[in-house]
């Protein structure tokens, strides 16, 4: 049974970072709808709430390699949405 729960445990992990990285195009559209100077500290939220989620799975260690996929990710996005 333990086993089990830990199998599920790892899947609910795996769907709650893979959710978070499949919204990565509306988070970077929604910050560069915002003026310039706010979008700092929308990125700044933004990886505060992704480290957040992590931290609830992952070690620090972990999230921090992680995180930084994902603002890397991010930074990807940004620059496939802006006019070339």
């Amino acid at each position: 049974m333990s086993q089990r729960i830990a199998v599920a445990a790892e899947h609910k992990e795996e769907e709650v970072l893979a959710a978070a990285i499949g919204g990565l195009s509306r988070v970077a559209e929604a910050i560069l709808s915002l003026p310039c100077e706010q979008r700092v500290h929308a990125i700044d939220a933004a990886a505060e709430s992704y480290r957040k989620t992590a931290l609830a799975f992952l070690s620090e260690e972990e999230t921090e390699r992680w995180l930084r996929d994902v603002l890397l990710r991010l930074r990807v996005e940004f620059a496939n949405l802006r006019p070339r």
